[in-house]
């Protein structure tokens, strides 16, 4: 039995990353770097904290096995709660998401889409705006 990229290993290092995610915004959080005048650099990587939890829910279907595609179902139908909010609007996200009314092969394919096209350019150009302002101001405390 080979393990594939959804194996145990891939599991506890996307684990690691969210941990790494958190512990950098609760320290940006405590050091005060998100008030005046670091507000777009605390955007900016906000933007870029989420990116990177997309990078890993796409990744999580592209084997497209039975945990790729629960992933999928579940994910796909989280919008659905913005309803109670706006009216139709959870459910327009969900169709859009989905491209159809169930996860389908189409699915896969935009999900596949965001995962190897969509996010790493948002990424990247996130990453840039993101390190020219904390060039541009530096940083709010002590490393």
């Amino acid at each position: 039995m080979s393990v594939g990229w959804s194996g145990p290993l891939t599991g506890g290092l996307s684990g690691i990353m969210f941990q790494m995610i958190v512990l950098h915004v609760s320290r940006v959080y405590f050091t005060g770097g998100f008030k005046k005048p670091r507000e777009a650099t605390w955007i900016s990587g906000a933007f870029l904290a989420v990116i990177t939890i997309s990078f890993g829910i796409t990744g999580y279907s592209l084997p497209w096995d039975q945990v790729g595609f629960w992933v999928c179902k579940i994910v796909a139908a989280t919008p659905e709660a913005t309803d109670g909010l706006v009216p139709g609007l959870g459910s327009l996200l969900v169709v859009v998401l989905r491209s159809g009314y169930s996860v389908t092969q189409f699915t896969l394919s935009r999900l596949y889409s965001l995962h190897t096209l969509i996010l790493p350019i948002l990424a990247i150009s996130s990453l840039l705006i993101h390190f020219l302002l904390l060039r541009r101001q530096g940083i709010s405390g002590p490393l």
